[in-house]
């Protein structure tokens, strides 16, 4: 009878480890549980079945959708606040009475950059989609932020348990999804990626056929001038700069660009600069090559040279 009990509790023994492992393989490959170590967990491909911006970008918002929890969003350090958002009724009955939110004066009327400005962890309740931009409660990113991210899904030990993945965007914005969820996270990496990859490809064509152009306005003896109208968006786009507010600064040089794309060539010196400034080095470069296609005598061609290698550089930072 001593025998048989021993045999019974070796094989109960067994039958467990075999659970333990099988339990613990499952946890590797993300299915449930967190894994038992830090780090990168999914590297972004293209999302199958989709071969549009704009197919990528309903894939996102159909992920994204108020009613989901299996996601909170993190705000870490600088992010930009929308004064509008504290005017909502959303915002309001989002906020929670018991803690205390830094607010932007009442007079401010424009995105601005914050500096030194901690939220900490914040449950999403809507994250709308724009033409191009995400904003998310307090915040927003640009797509074309996502041109100098390095799209990963990491695993976080020290992270809260229930939400072990996180994708960290610009801005100092984090996704973390909850240990069950990593398709999710894998899905909502694949849209971004898809999304900087097709905004990458964008920006290299133009670049391309922008020297045409180029070449067409040096060979000219007498340059087109500045509209009345085209001034009016790059006297306020200085203003706004001047105010520090140079997403808003950028919109509005794009603007007069668009008017005439090669009557004012500093104003791709100045996107640049702006550009430099919100972190974003690839649209940075791409501008700067711009402007040096336009007037490559300039004076400050070196200078501008110069900045190009200096973004090439905090680009692989």
């Amino acid at each position: 009878m001593y025998r048989r009990v021993s045999i019974f509790v070796l094989c109960a023994c067994i039958m467990a480890a075999v659970a333990g492992c099988a339990t613990s393989n499952a946890r590797t490959y993300g299915t449930s549980g967190p894994q038992p170590e830090t780090g990168t967990v999914y590297q972004p491909k293209a999302p199958p079945g989709i071969v549009t911006l704009d197919a990528a970008k309903k894939d996102l918002a159909d992920l994204l959708k108020p009613q989901n929890r299996f996601f909170y969003i993190k705000y870490d350090g600088g992010v930009n606040i929308s004064p509008d958002y504290y005017k909502s009724k959303e915002i309001k009955d989002f906020l929670n009475p018991n803690h205390n939110y830094w607010a932007p004066p009442s007079n401010q009327a424009s995105w601005e950059f914050v500096n030194q400005y901690t939220l900490g962890a914040i449950r999403t309740q809507f994250v709308p989609l724009d033409q191009d931009r995400m904003k998310v409660p307090f915040a927003y990113f640009s797509y074309e932020d996502l041109l100098d991210c390095s799209l990963v899904v990491e695993y976080r030990s020290d992270l809260y348990a229930s939400y072990p993945y996180m994708i960290k965007l610009p801005r100092k914005i984090s996704f973390h999804f909850q240990g069950k969820n990593l398709g999710d996270a894998q899905r909502l990496a694949d849209d971004l990626y898809f999304i900087q990859q097709y905004l990458l490809q964008q920006r290299n064509e133009e670049l391309g056929s922008f020297e045409a152009q180029a070449a067409k306005y040096r060979a000219l003896t007498v340059k087109p001038p500045v509209t009345e109208e085209q001034r009016r968006y790059i006297v306020q786009a200085n203003a706004s700069s001047q105010r520090k507010a140079y997403g808003e600064a950028l919109e509005l040089y794009l603007k007069a660009v668009d008017l005439d794309p090669v009557s004012y060539p500093g104003a791709y010196f100045n996107m640049a600069l702006l550009s430099a400034q919100l972190q974003r080095f690839t649209p940075a470069i791409s501008y700067m090559k711009q402007y040096l296609m336009l007037v490559p005598d300039a004076k400050d061609a070196r200078s501008a040279q110069d900045k190009i290698y200096e973004w090439e550089f905090l680009m692989k930072r």
